[in-house]
């Protein structure tokens, strides 16, 4: 039974340019044509300007950035088929898309990491030593940073060159590093400095007890 008392409803429309059914309501209402030829309609008037002849782009080919972005856009992993998947910075492993830097196991270790590092601790009497002994080497060229002011792939190094040359001086304490647990943390922590393109001089506690001996070992490096 028709909504209407005249009957429009019961009757078959067509888009007045290309023929195709169209609902009753497009019919009576709107324009009386079809989705697509409405789009064509609106272009021809100059209200729209889709992806088209009237393009500044048509016929052009995006460039490979451009691409990439709207293939991370529409969820894609934002590579080639020619391409090779990134790997992680900490592990080496190989990642899924070029939208992180890490998997999903160093992602997280890092978070925790920068959350950890959120406080400043006091440099500690050890390090105030190796410090006094670097300014009166190397002038200048050491920055104790071991405060947490920088972290690299989540972890702190103590003192850093701040001269362009990427070099870490790493004072490892006596009783900590020699534990099981900490040993292997200190292994990931010099392939993680390795990997971000650092070289890596260990001092050990002891070792500053002959300071002639440590500043050699500096020179040297």
């Amino acid at each position: 039974m028709s909504n209407y008392i005249d009957g429009r409803t019961n009757k078959k429309y067509h888009c007045i340019d290309c023929g195709k059914n169209i609902v009753p309501q497009t019919a009576i209402y709107g324009q009386g044509r079809c989705q697509s030829c409405a789009v064509k309609h609106l272009c021809k008037l100059g209200i729209l300007n889709p992806t088209g002849k009237k393009s500044s782009n048509f016929g052009k080919r995006p460039s490979n950035k451009t691409r990439r972005k709207m293939s991370k856009s529409h969820g894609g992993r934002g590579i080639f088929k020619h391409e090779r998947l990134p790997k992680c910075v900490d592990c080496g492993k190989e990642l899924g898309d070029y939208r992180s830097e890490r998997c999903l196991s160093c992602s997280t270790k890092n978070q925790h990491s920068k959350n950890a590092f959120n406080y400043r601790r006091k440099i500690n009497k050890p390090e105030s030593l190796l410090k006094k002994l670097l300014n009166k080497t190397l002038p200048n060229e050491y920055r104790f940073v071991g405060d947490n002011k920088i972290v690299i792939g989540s972890f702190n190094p103590d003192f850093v060159n701040v001269k362009g040359e990427k070099k870490i001086i790493e004072l490892y304490g006596d009783y900590w590093h020699k534990r099981e647990e900490v040993i292997e943390r200190d292994i990931r922590r010099i392939k993680v400095y390795k990997n971000h393109g650092y070289k890596t001089l260990i001092i050990w506690e002891k070792e500053l007890k002959n300071l002639d001996k440590v500043k050699t070992k500096i020179l040297k490096f």
